[in-house]
């Protein structure tokens, strides 16, 4: 075969294969990959399902504060008996758009899983927040999930997503 045929037959299958391996692996974006992991681990220990956060490429991080992080959406991961929360700081803390793309993930997950919980209109924390609970406020019942942000803070912006475990929750 002629090398001026070869060449463009070459780079015509390179791009070809570049395009259809987008299509088929998808990049995820930060909020789609922090509402995969809160999936993944926090509701499915919610449903007293034992899982490993090691099993979604999430790194053990012994520090006071938290037990792992995830390299790929820059957050931390604290798990424990009674709940757990996926966390981002400053420089790392999520945009204004990625908390709201990162809330309108989680009320989707909230419907699917946990359809029981209902709205808190006083769960107000950050500049944008979300909650949805069951319980009375402060009892040992009270469990459900929140979502609060504060991207505008400067070197004080952060965000959290929490899950606060069902008092029948199992370790």
């Amino acid at each position: 075969m002629k090398k001026k045929i070869l060449l463009p037959v070459i780079l015509c299958g390179f791009c070809l294969g570049l395009g259809g391996a987008s299509l088929l692996w998808p990049k995820q974006t930060r909020p789609e990959r922090i509402a995969q992991l809160f999936e993944d681990i926090c509701i499915k220990r919610a449903k007293g399902i034992a899982v490993s956060p090691a099993a979604f490429g999430v790194a053990e991080y012994a520090l006071s504060y938290t037990n792992w992080i995830d390299p790929l959406s820059k957050t931390f991961l604290d798990v424990d008996n009674e709940s757990c929360s996926i966390t981002t700081f400053f420089p790392e803390a999520l945009s204004f758009d990625d908390a709201m793309i990162l809330r309108d993930l989680i009320t989707q997950q909230k419907a699917k899983h946990f359809p029981e919980l209902q709205f808190d209109p006083n769960a107000q924390m950050g500049s944008l927040s979300v909650g949805w609970f069951l319980g009375e406020w402060g009892s040992k019942q009270r469990w459900g999930i929140h979502l609060f942000a504060y991207p505008d803070r400067g070197e004080d912006a952060r965000s959290s997503l929490t899950i606060r475990n069902p008092p029948s929750f199992d370790a």
